[in-house]
């Protein structure tokens, strides 16, 4: 029996609003930030070292399921700046804060939540760019009632894991204390459906376009998230 809902977040929640799928052409921009904060000048050798260590870790060219927190990230890169590691802190804000987001809920969103949140417990989980702190998730859903409708929000930091991981899914049902099979996840991406269909949890794809659905393996594809009202 289905007992929770957990969800993907960016364009199966939310979408943001100017920002670009691939971060790397706005590499310069955010580390010329970084350098602003921390107050160290930046050569062109700095910024191509950096480049090549976030071109690393950038899981659109080199996916991975075990996350690296963003404070290992930038201590590679201040390191190989010979910055000290007291300015970590600002540097990881400069980086993140040219790419502050300003997301927007799809209009299907609060009105499914409500509705689902009368029969299941409800949570995210969600990847996050480089490890990206948890806290800048949070700041992102209070411009939103989101998180008024959820019982647990899960991030790959949290974790230590990224989809398709079946830690992650393991770590969203013991959240909540209930089985895998006791869940339905829904995402938009392949990694989302291969994660839950490996561990045994329903995965359903949420897929917006008006092109065809892929064919993931997915137990059911929907269009709108109006959709789940219906089908569970």
């Amino acid at each position: 029996m289905i007992k929770a809902c957990f969800f993907d977040l960016g364009d199966t929640l939310i979408h943001y609003k100017g920002i670009p799928v691939n971060w790397d052409e706005h590499y310069t921009d955010a580390l010329m930030n970084m350098e602003n904060i921390i107050r160290h000048s930046l050569t062109n050798a700095n910024i191509s070292d950096a480049k090549k260590i976030l071109d690393k870790y950038d899981t659109l060219m080199n996916p991975r399921e075990i996350e690296v927190s963003c404070d290992d990230i930038f201590s590679e890169i201040l390191t190989l700046w010979n910055v000290p590691l007291g300015h970590l802190d600002q540097a990881v804000d400069g980086f993140f804060q040219y790419f502050q987001r300003n997301c927007i809920m799809f209009n299907d969103t609060l009105e499914t939540l409500f509705a689902l949140k009368k029969k299941y417990k409800l949570g995210i989980f969600t990847d996050v760019p480089y490890g990206m702190k948890p806290v800048r998730v949070f700041d992102e859903l209070a411009k939103t009632k989101i998180l008024e409708m959820m019982d647990i929000v899960l991030t790959s930091y949290d974790v230590g894991y990224r989809k398709p991981s079946i830690e992650c899914f393991k770590a969203m049902a013991n959240s909540i204390s209930i089985e895998l099979d006791e869940f339905i996840y829904v995402g938009n991406e392949k990694k989302d459906i291969y994660g839950a269909r490996n561990a045994g949890v329903e995965s359903i794809l949420i897929h917006r376009k008006t092109t065809e659905p892929p064919s993931w393996g997915q137990a059911i594809t929907i269009s709108t998230l109006s959709d789940l009202q219906t089908i569970l």
